[in-house]
C-alpha cells in the first residue's frame, strides 16, 4: 500500500487512499461512543463525514521528513476529523440540525404542510409545481 504520493517539490503529499480504513475506524469509535448500532446508517453517515474531513486535510498535509509519513499525517488529522465526526454524531442526534437555539426575543418558528401555507397578510399561497414547468431553454 502506497501511503504518499510524489510531486511536491519541497515534501512529500498524503495520499488520502492509504488512510481510508484508517478514518473509518476514527468514526467506528466515535460511533460507539454515541451508542449508535453497529453496521448502522448512523454509522455509515460518520464514516462519510471521516473520509470527507481526512480527504481534506490530506490536500493541505506536506510530509518534510522523518520515518513514518503514515503516522505523521494520522496525527495531523486525527484531532480534526475525529471533532468533524462528533459535529454530524450531534447533528444526527439533533434530527438533522447542529446546536441550535431561539432568541428569547423572536416567536418560535412554525412548521406547516405546504398547502395550508399563508402569506403574511393571511391570504393562502397558491403553490406551483416546478415539475410542470416548461424547462426547455428553446
Amino acid at each position: 500500500m502506497v501511503a504518499i504520493a510524489e510531486g511536491v517539490a519541497d515534501g512529500i503529499a498524503a495520499d488520502p487512499t492509504a488512510h481510508v480504513e484508517w478514518a473509518r475506524r476514527v468514526a467506528r469509535g466515535v460511533a460507539k461512543a454515541f451508542r449508535f448500532a453497529p453496521a448502522s446508517q448512523e454509522e455509515a453517515e460518520l464514516e462519510g463525514e471521516a473520509l470527507l474531513a481526512m480527504v481534506g486535510r490530506s490536500r493541505a498535509y506536506i510530509h518534510r521528513g522523518g520515518r513514518d509519513p503514515l503516522g505523521a499525517f494520522r496525527g495531523y488529522a486525527y484531532s480534526y476529523v475525529r471533532s468533524q465526526c462528533v459535529r454530524e454524531a450531534r447533528r444526527i442526534r439533533n434530527g438533522g440540525t447542529y446546536r441550535t437555539r431561539r432568541e428569547a426575543d423572536l416567536p418560535p418558528v412554525e412548521v406547516s404542510h405546504l398547502s395550508v401555507m399563508k402569506t403574511p397578510a393571511g391570504d393562502p399561497v397558491e403553490l406551483v409545481d416546478l415539475r410542470s414547468l416548461d424547462t426547455d431553454p428553446e
